[in-house]
């Protein structure tokens, strides 16, 4: 047999995008490209199908173009229990429906970690308030400067059309001509995405281009993480 037989990597395909999707990119693209400063207010969800408790954070977050930023993240407490009733049930949000099977379940409802992350550009610093330990890791050279669409809010930064679908597997789930908000399906192709998550959609504004939303499904399928976004304002002087 003198078939060259390929070595083993990532698979090489072409990707093709539908115009209606490709449109949206380019345009998010574009309106992306005018942001110097973002910020607003972020609510985190964080399901674990395997113990049934949902984690719930709020926070806010600063961006200045094109790599620095941060992001506060505070514990959500739990509801005080309902008085005059000894050993009450724990607090629980219920009906939430399963990311794949759509089969409701119940969650305890439990604060979220307080951390913090910054990046300058050079370094990304994750503080651990609880524990008060800080994680950095220092961004390699060729990476430096470009949006920082790889940290903990994945997509809200926007991403150029290109490396999205030269990263991603995308699809248009809505289209955003009833309500003009898209949502837009991405598995990702590369391994170093694929450690982090197997699909994430986003809910993206078609008016302003900034996501309302983004969910992420972990790579084992048993964790779903959901972000929501609010007050968001763009290129203001505050920062």
């Amino acid at each position: 047999d003198d078939k060259k037989l390929r070595p083993a990597g990532e698979p090489l395909r072409v990707n093709n995008v539908p115009p209606d999707l490709m449109k949206i990119l380019k345009d998010w693209e574009a309106s992306s490209s005018k942001i110097k400063k973002l910020e607003g207010t972020h609510r985190r969800w964080e399901y674990d199908y395997v113990f049934k408790v949902v984690k719930r954070n709020t926070g806010v977050f600063y961006y200045e173009a094109p790599d620095k930023g941060r992001i506060d993240l505070e514990p959500v407490p739990n509801p005080d229990p309902p008085k005059n009733v000894k050993n009450p049930p724990p607090p629980m949000e219920k009906g939430k429906k399963h990311w794949l099977t759509g089969k409701e379940m119940d969650f305890e409802l439990s604060p979220g970690p307080a951390e913090r992350w910054f990046c300058n550009g050079q370094l990304i610093t994750q503080v651990d308030d609880q524990s008060k330990t800080a994680t950095q890791i220092v961004i390699p050279p060729q990476a430096q400067g470009e949006h920082i669409s790889d940290g903990p809010l994945p997509f809200l930064f926007g991403m150029p059309a290109a490396k999205a679908i030269q990263r991603y597997d995308m699809k248009l789930i809505e289209d955003g001509k009833k309500d003009g908000k898209a949502w837009i399906e991405a598995r990702p192709r590369g391994q170093a995405d694929r450690a982090n998550y197997q699909l994430a959609t986003i809910i993206l504004d078609l008016k302003t281009f900034l996501p309302v939303a983004v969910r992420l499904i972990d790579p084992a399928g048993t964790k779903e993480t959901a972000f929501k976004f609010g007050e968001l304002e763009v290129n203001s002087r505050s920062i």
